[in-house]
């Protein structure tokens, strides 16, 4: 049997247990989060990138939980829900002020820009190492993520058999966008759109991050869009950092 098997890539992911006692543990001021430091996410042992489930939570941008450091942590929301799949989540060595989960590609077949970023409730929920995928219930779309050492692989499916469409958005940068310790922007952004591709960087906390992705359905239809509205350009660069951007892609296919 692989030693795969034994991984259980959701141990400490979900809140913390403190045990009841009277020993010395109990005199400790337990300064940490009270949420995991983990997410599930598809990634390999040092390998360069990762890719993950996505609600804006503590502390690694997974689950419902918001910044804590007392018991019990607060939530935000109840039930299993998130906003899309992101990439470059921490590893969970604490608050150090940089959030990260980049690029959020959220699939989903309406076509109505200011809903595809909110919150969806998702279940069967399943993962092992270099491997995740859950359903999201309201549109019914199976999400697959798998990973290698550089590069993060998406696939989704429409199990009604309608047209699905994927928007990344690209300026996301942290956790909850309400708190600005936990949030940061882009100080320049560039996207260009390729054909069934597009590109580009981001600047992150001094740092540019560069991007390529590519979409396995044929003849897709790209737009660069910003803050709800698209845009008629192939090619853009964004230095006005508070507001969302990203590039859409429409295609007449069930699975991409």
């Amino acid at each position: 049997m692989s030693n795969i098997a034994f991984v259980n890539i959701f141990h400490g992911v979900g809140k913390s247990v403190t045990p009841q006692c009277e020993s010395l543990f109990s005199k400790w001021n337990l300064l940490k989060g009270k949420a995991g430091n983990t997410s599930p996410s598809a990634c390999l042992p040092f390998g360069a990138v990762a890719c993950s489930p996505y609600s804006g939570g503590y502390s690694a941008g997974y689950g419902n939980y918001k910044a804590n450091g007392k018991f019990p942590p607060a939530k935000f929301f109840e039930g299993d829900k998130l906003v899309g799949f992101s990439h470059f989540t921490h590893s969970g060595s604490g608050a150090f002020g940089f959030y990260y989960n980049y690029l959020v590609v959220c699939p989903h077949i309406k076509i109505d820009q200011g809903n595809i970023f909110l919150l969806k409730a998702f279940d069967e929920e399943n993962a092992m190492p270099g491997y995740y995928s859950c359903r999201l219930i309201d549109e019914n779309i199976r999400c697959e993520l798998t990973i290698s050492n550089k590069v993060a692989i998406h696939r989704y499916t429409s199990e009604n058999g309608e047209p699905l469409n994927v928007t990344i958005d690209v300026s996301n940068n942290g956790l909850q966008q309400d708190n600005p310790r936990l949030y940061g922007y882009s100080s320049e952004s560039k996207l260009r759109l390729y054909e069934n591709a597009f590109g580009g960087y981001v600047t992150m906390q001094g740092v540019k991050i560069y991007f390529y992705a590519t979409c396995s359905a044929p003849n897709c239809k790209q737009t660069i869009w910003r803050n709800d509205e698209t845009l008629a350009i192939r090619e853009g660069l964004f230095t006005q950092t508070e507001s969302r951007f990203g590039c859409s892609i429409e295609t007449k296919f069930p699975s991409i």
